[in-house]
């Protein structure tokens, strides 16, 4: 588990192949991660390829769920959208400074 962690840390695409191919003698729960990780192995390498990442954009949808959760049942669709403007605008400052 460590080599395929470094591989997709470097982007190595080989040692990941490798790793992921290789017949291992591991436990159940990791013979299961390696079968995943076969079966999703093209997006795996586009992921490493790319300097990409949709992280920010996750956090983000993540606040405005927790966000509609909490203001469950207010009437004012409006304020919603003005929260989330000024939740946006603080994050902006906090990576600004």
């Amino acid at each position: 588990m460590q080599t395929i962690t470094h591989a997709l840390r470097h982007g190595d695409q080989e040692r990941l192949a490798a790793c992921v191919q290789a017949p291992h003698h591991v436990g159940p729960q990791m013979q299961g991660v390696l079968r995943s990780f076969r079966n999703n192995y093209q997006y795996i390498v586009n992921s490493t390829s790319s300097s990409y990442s949709n992280g920010a954009l996750e956090g983000t949808i993540r606040k405005i769920k927790q966000l509609q959760r909490t203001a469950y049942g207010f009437c004012n669709y409006d304020h919603l959208v003005k929260r989330i403007m000024l939740m946006q605008a603080a994050k902006k400052q906090k990576y600004a400074a």
